[in-house]
């Protein structure tokens, strides 16, 4: 397999669409990295060399995105959590560690639930499952705000603006105002291209929904983390998320957002390795 960064573009090819992937790093248990809305493999950049000191690190496109091609739609959750299963068993040769971010820590609670026997450890971070905290009276007024920065967002985007669709998720849900600005001009184009994938997941009625209940016979270890300067409603997420959990472990990122592995990569590989180590 090419070192991540190397010419060469794997695919696992099927009959009507391709998923592409890069991995670094030959010795021990792979660590499969799954990435969130807008994005490709390329988001994991920044830690890539710090945990392929230790690990074998396989980093795909979700199907649809950026290298990876779709079957006429994007694909539900439930798809992409069966694309997971291929890259674990096919690339990863499995069980692997899972770190996911996002709309990618869902697909991967939602693999890991159906698949424990595949799964070394899960390490997610603020996973978008409004569907937990949409009922408490305390959080149903973010609910509504994000729901409807999210519905603008579609709007945008379905309107021909897809720029204008992935500033407003930037600046109001991922990173907060000014976000998309600081942005370097490739991850701006990137999240352009992807805009309909995200459009697609994002009228998924499931996507950002689970039942406690799938995890109740799902014995692995599992790292919920969020970002201190993310918005309040994450963190109350995962703890509701955390009460249908086997074993469960909170880590918070002082002065990180939704994307830590982008912006403050060295304590999130120093804190994946510590979890996956002690997860062995």
């Amino acid at each position: 397999m090419p070192e991540m960064g190397c010419l060469g573009m794997p695919n696992l090819d099927f009959a009507s669409f391709a998923l592409h992937y890069q991995s670094a790093g030959e010795s021990g248990p792979a660590v499969v990295l799954v990435h969130g809305e807008w994005a490709d493999h390329h988001q994991w950049d920044p830690v890539v060399p710090g945990l392929r000191r230790s690990f074998r690190v396989i980093a795909y496109d979700r199907r649809g995105h950026s290298l990876s091609t779709a079957p006429g739609t994007k694909g539900s959750v439930a798809d992409q959590a069966k694309d997971l299963e291929t890259i674990v068993t096919l690339v990863g040769r499995g069980p692997c560690h899972l770190i996911a971010s996002s709309l990618g820590a869902i697909i991967a609670l939602r693999f890991t639930a159906s698949r424990p026997d595949l799964v070394l450890s899960l390490s997610a971070h603020e996973p978008p499952l409004l569907s937990l905290v949409a009922n408490d009276p305390r959080y149903q007024p973010a609910v509504g705000s994000m729901r409807e920065s999210l519905l603008e967002a579609r709007r945008r985007v379905f309107g021909g603006d897809p720029a204008g669709g992935a500033r407003i998720y930037v600046d109001r849900i991922a990173v907060g105002e000014g976000g998309w600005a600081q942005l370097s001009p490739e991850s701006r184009q990137t999240f352009v291209a992807n805009s309909g994938c995200w459009l697609a997941e994002s009228q998924d009625p499931t996507a950002l929904s689970v039942d406690l209940e799938m995890f109740q016979g799902m014995r692995r270890p599992v790292m919920l983390t969020a970002g201190s300067a993310s918005p309040p409603l994450f963190p109350a997420i995962e703890e509701k998320l955390a009460e249908g959990l086997w074993s469960v472990k909170g880590h918070l990122y002082p002065g990180a957002g939704h994307l830590p592995h982008v912006t403050h990569p060295a304590e999130f590989v120093e804190t994946s390795l510590a979890f996956c180590a002690q997860s062995q």
